[in-house]
């Protein structure tokens, strides 16, 4: 069996849609063993992601990108083309599309071989006019993915249940997609705390202009809030912390979060904001000395 996934990146680079085909790709290989084929295919293909892939059980190949770097919907010819002149002749048997990012491609690549399997990662409709303006937007992504989970013949999943039940839905069907559930990288093996001290972690892309939809304003008022409504009784909020990763360059140098606990809070507490990380590993190790995660994204 040949399986073709379809991304950007090798990785967490651009968002949450790469990092979690990484691990899909990484698993898929994995759980297949010999027999099954594991190809992705990225626009932003480099030697070293594919030295890493390869370790992996991967294959990694380039497609051409267009514009955000997302790859062209036609990009299925151009994968058989590379497939075949690097000795794979067998025809595709799947082909793996992320929501409206990746998904009309494999549609369009799985008229060359095989089916098209489809993979829900946000509803647009629920979420995105949030931030007010987009209304217009919200309106155009909801009709394409209505469209597109839609497809007759299309396997369809949700990343976790509520996205699962979304997919279904959008297929105006009573096709029941199947659901994901990413699980924590090996390296989690436990957590070393301790609990003397809340010791607070969030992640996320905490930029100005999604905080609406990220909300990691909430996160720190919510700990700065319960230190002072702890009123010195609760010995663990006495030397809270709370460190984020993703926060804009831009509100890191303003002090914006840590402003805004010390306010809730009526005292200094400890906030340490720190940029994007590429590396997933960098969140692993806040999550394994940390006591407290805090998801405040609207979604979750």
């Amino acid at each position: 069996m040949l399986i073709v996934l379809i991304a950007t990146e090798w990785g967490p680079a651009e968002g949450g849609i790469n990092a979690f085909n990484q691990s899909l790709a990484i698993g898929l290989a994995k759980v297949g063993g010999p027999s099954v084929k594991v190809a992705c295919a990225i626009t932003g293909w480099s030697h070293d992601a594919n030295l890493k892939a390869e370790k992996d059980g991967v294959m990694l190949l380039p497609i051409k990108g267009g514009d955000g770097g997302r790859p062209l919907e036609t990009c299925g010819g151009e994968i058989v083309v590379w497939l075949k002149s690097h000795g794979i002749a067998e025809p595709v048997d799947v082909w793996v599309g992320h929501d409206v990012v990746t998904g009309e491609a494999a549609v369009r690549a799985a008229k060359h071989s095989g089916r098209v399997a489809l993979i829900h990662h946000m509803d647009y409709h629920d979420y995105q006019n949030l931030v007010p303006g987009k209304g217009e937007k919200t309106t155009r992504n909801h009709k394409l993915q209505t469209e597109l989970f839609s497809t007759e013949g299309a396997l369809i999943f949700g990343v976790g249940s509520e996205l699962a039940e979304t997919a279904s839905r959008l297929s105006l069907s009573d096709r029941k997609a199947g659901v994901l559930v990413p699980g924590f990288p090996p390296s989690f093996s436990k957590n070393i705390s301790g609990d003397r001290s809340v010791r607070a972690f969030a992640s996320g892309r905490f930029e100005t202009n999604s905080e609406p939809l990220k909300q990691s304003r909430l996160a720190a008022a919510a700990l700065g809030l319960a230190v002072r409504n702890s009123n010195g009784l609760i010995d663990a909020l006495g030397a809270a912390s709370i460190s984020f990763i993703g926060v804009e360059e831009a509100r890191i140098k303003a002090g914006e979060l840590e402003t805004l606990v010390m306010n809730e809070a009526g005292r200094h507490v400890n906030v340490v904001p720190g940029g994007f990380e590429n590396d997933p590993e960098a969140i692993v190790d806040q999550l394994i000395q940390s006591n407290l995660a805090i998801m405040p994204s609207y979604r979750e």
